[in-house]
């Protein structure tokens, strides 16, 4: 309960750190000459059929607390797309049983998956990692986490199975196909 108190207090944060600097963007001015497209590190990690990611940034005057803003917004948008990816396969899962197991499972399933989400993303490996030293002193930290699909869906099947009340409802063949399905479903979008 208190890990998911920890992630919702981290995906707020990061929503509100996005609006709050979307709000203080370009007023409709034009660029001014001479502007020069800046490369973000670590950007370039993306999601694919192989591997869950997620990239952030922080800046602090002090390195490690850059490095820690960083690795939690990173976490944050890395929970986040596993969550909609995972809510995806039990919505289609769910479509296949009768009417009455459906509300049953989707509510025990979910709450479950929200936990093993939380020990999954605390053990991500960094796929890149920047930290520079800015002009007026301070560090900033870009960072990408990535996990492996196929341990997301490892861990949410083990998950299920320790789960007495929602191994009764869980088909773990079948579980598995609606979760490959959807990862090519996902893959297809991004041809």
């Amino acid at each position: 309960m208190k890990t998911m108190k920890n992630l919702t207090m981290i995906i707020v944060m990061s929503a509100m750190t996005a609006l709050v600097a979307s709000c203080g963007g370009s007023k409709g001015v034009a660029p001014t000459q001479g502007a020069v497209e800046i490369e973000v590190p670590c950007q370039n990690y993306f999601s694919d059929t192989q591997f869950f990611r997620g990239v952030g940034d922080g800046k602090s005057q002090d390195m490690n607390t850059a490095r820690l803003k960083a690795h939690t917004n990173a976490s944050a948008e890395l929970a986040a797309g596993i969550q909609q990816h995972i809510g995806r396969v039990v919505e289609n899962y769910r479509k296949e049983m009768d009417v009455a197991k459906q509300q049953q499972f989707g509510q025990s399933f979910q709450a479950k998956i929200r936990t093993t989400v939380d020990q999954i993303v605390s053990n991500t490996a960094v796929a890149c990692t920047k930290t520079l030293r800015e002009k007026d002193g301070s560090y900033s930290v870009y960072m990408a986490l990535e996990v492996n699909k196929d341990e997301v869906l490892t861990q949410v099947s083990k998950a299920a199975i320790a789960d007495k009340e929602i191994q009764l409802l869980f088909d773990s063949e079948r579980f598995n196909q609606t979760y490959n399905e959807e990862l090519e479903r996902y893959a297809k979008q991004r041809q």
